[in-house]
């Protein structure tokens, strides 16, 4: 039920009506209506009968934007570190706009300005009264457009220059010039009926899903240091300008053949909507990952779960019947895109899969709902200093107290550590090890882990820590396992969508760069180098994707050929992202090049879920089992 109290709400038919409702100062936001516009819309894609949502503004203005007294009175006397966090609260609300299936429409009458001016931006369709002013008035206060969105959206609705001239002088559009600039859909007087019916004509027809236009932002310079900030993200802002544009160039044709590749994907392993899941994430990345200046691994990560639950993406990988080709795919793509992106979808699956194949009613109802919907996240803690393919040597320990359980030990290399809200510990009982649940607050994981690519890492310690018991005690170890070859197959996925990555970046530069008389590409030996990159992805992706079939369809064992995808697919993208190093040259080992990112990133996946030699010992035992 959606019942705010800072401004109106109303449902008529299937059309929710938004009215802010200050008229007396034309209507501005304060902190609390902030929060309950951002609240309402991450609410409103449950709300099944509600088809398109009507914003507008009581007394006869749209909205001032933030109240003078309470909001734009202290940012005057901020420093630029406290304003750029201001921001972050009108970035919320218009990315939960953004998230919103249903349609959004403004109805916009007299003053449109501020945050108000950023509503009616991003919403989907803008109809204006004909006295309707708007005004980007962020300049006054020392900012433009910042993270909060219109310097990326404001030039694609009326172009570059209108939107530098509005955004930089502050001075307001009439309702003539954004009907003339394309930002309104029409004028009419009176303007709300007329928005109105527009809605109840489009609410009429068949459901659909929709969300505001995708905002990419233009990549930001990350940390100096090449930390986990958007450099890590979208590292090629560090690039030289010319060398920007002739990347972007590539990515169109990038994004075309990954595209086109999804589309057409005709192997057995696959049912069509795979190839849609793949397309829909792919699209979902182009629009969703741009992060602000020097925002750190864990602000991101938490970021990412939030955003991929809310996207529905984190459900394929949280639950109790997986589909390994749907976390396959998704993993491929994500890590194309970025390697945070990827790691936060599958911490998510990893950390609470034990729970969905061994946990309690109470404890699947507890902890993977809120998984999969982004509000918790998990985090899986096996390995310890002396414990790491040699799962047998664990020393955490747990003991019966009470009615309970308590842990005692050290765990470490846990990735999530240290942003987690629940972990699952394994430990040694009397029994043999033993799966648990520990929240956070009952474990200490401040000592931070900073590896080559940056992501949330810690050493989490146990001491007389209260868990609760999953599954039967002394199956610790095969509940682990069963998890493991369920994710394992994708993390041979998540190699293919770094070779992938790696491979288009190295062809683009041995199309472009020209040495002796002729491109790189037209030597032999670049054209041999491209040859056995294609060859190496294709046969891993093989691999990947009968495991997964094989599991999904057969519903048989997949130890053996897990391993076999995850070895063979991981040390095949070491190649070839190291072959596309090579290809680029001295790009290549630049600060912030794409495929020097890669290089960092694509290390630890012949490491973690099982190094390569471990890998190799699984397959050799399956291969002499009688």
């Amino acid at each position: 039920m959606i019942q705010p109290k800072h401004f109106l709400w109303r449902a008529e038919g299937k059309v929710g009506v938004i009215t802010l409702n200050r008229p007396e100062r034309k209507n501005p936001l304060t902190f609390e209506s902030y929060a309950e516009l951002k609240d309402l819309f991450e609410t409103l894609p449950s709300v099944q009968d509600v088809k398109i949502v009507v914003v507008t503004g009581a007394g006869g203005n749209f909205c001032s934007g933030g109240d003078v007294h309470e909001i734009i009175g202290p940012l005057t006397k901020m420093q630029m570190p406290q304003l750029l966090e201001f921001t972050r609260m009108t970035g919320d609300l218009i990315k939960a706009m953004r998230h919103c299936p249903q349609p959004v429409i403004s109805s916009v009458e007299g003053v449109c300005a501020g945050a108000g001016a950023l509503i009616a931006l991003f919403s989907d369709l803008r109809y204006a009264a004909p006295g309707a002013r708007v005004a980007f008035l962020f300049v006054r206060v020392g900012l433009a457009g910042c993270d909060m969105g219109a310097c990326a959206m404001l030039p694609r609705v009326i172009g570059q220059g209108r939107a530098a001239e509005l955004l930089y002088t502050g001075r307001s559009m009439s309702a003539e010039e954004g009907l003339a600039w394309g930002f309104f859909n029409r004028v009419a007087d009176p303007v709300l009926p007329v928005a109105l019916e527009v809605a109840a004509e489009l609410a009429s027809g068949p459901t659909f899903a929709h969300a505001a236009p995708g905002m990419e932002r233009e990549p930001r310079r990350g940390d100096r240091d090449g930390g986990a900030g958007a450099g890590d993200l979208h590292a090629d802002a560090r690039l030289p300008a010319r060398l920007r544009s002739v990347r972007r160039q590539a990515q169109t044709g990038v994004r075309r053949r990954l595209m086109d590749r999804f589309a057409h994907y005709d192997w057995p392993f696959f049912e069509p909507r795979h190839a849609q899941l793949a397309r829909e994430a792919d699209a979902w990345c182009a629009g969703n990952l741009g992060y602000a200046r020097g925002e750190d691994a864990d602000s991101i990560c938490r970021r990412l779960v939030q955003d991929l639950g809310c996207a529905g993406f984190l459900a394929r990988c949280v639950g109790e019947d997986l589909d390994v080709r749907s976390i396959a795919l998704l993993r491929e793509v994500l890590a194309y895109h970025a390697a945070l992106a990827d790691f936060a979808f599958v911490m998510q699956g990893l950390g609470s899969g034990p729970i969905a194949l061994a946990g309690a009613a109470g404890l699947k109802e507890k902890y993977l709902a809120p998984a999969a919907s982004g509000d918790a996240i998990a985090a899986f803690a096996l390995s310890e200093p002396y414990a790491g393919s040699d799962v047998q040597a664990m020393s955490t320990t747990a003991r019966r107290a009470g009615g309970g359980w308590t842990l005692n030990g050290t765990k470490t290399w846990i990735s999530n550590g240290g942003i987690a809200h629940f972990y699952v510990v394994f430990a040694k009982a009397d029994e043999g090890i033993t799966a648990f649940v520990v929240d956070a607050a009952d474990l200490d994981a401040s000592e931070r882990i900073e590896i080559v690519a940056p992501h949330p890492m810690a050493t989490v310690r146990l001491r007389n820590s209260k868990a609760v018991l999953l599954g039967e005690p002394g199956q610790g170890f095969k509940l682990a396992m069963r998890n493991l070859d369920i994710f394992r197959t994708t993390v041979a996925a998540a190699a293919l969508g770094f070779s992938r990555r790696a491979f288009d970046e190295a062809l683009a530069r041995a199309r472009e760069r020209k040495m002796f008389g002729q491109a790189l590409a037209e030597f032999q030996m670049t054209q041999a180098k491209l040859a056995d990159m294609a060859t190496r992805i294709e046969a891993g992706a093989l691999l990947a994707y009968r495991a997964g079939w094989k599991r999904d369809v057969k519903g048989e064992p997949v130890t053996r050929e897990a391993a076999m995808a995850k070895m063979f697919a991981t040390e095949a993208a070491q190649q070839v992202v190291d072959d596309a190093v090579q290809i680029c040259g001295g790009l290549g080992v630049m600060r912030g090049h794409p495929v020097e990112r890669l290089y960092r990133e694509v290390r630890a996946l012949r490491i973690y879920e099982g190094a390569t030699e471990v890998q190799k010992v699984i397959i050799a035992r399956e291969l002499l089992k009688p």
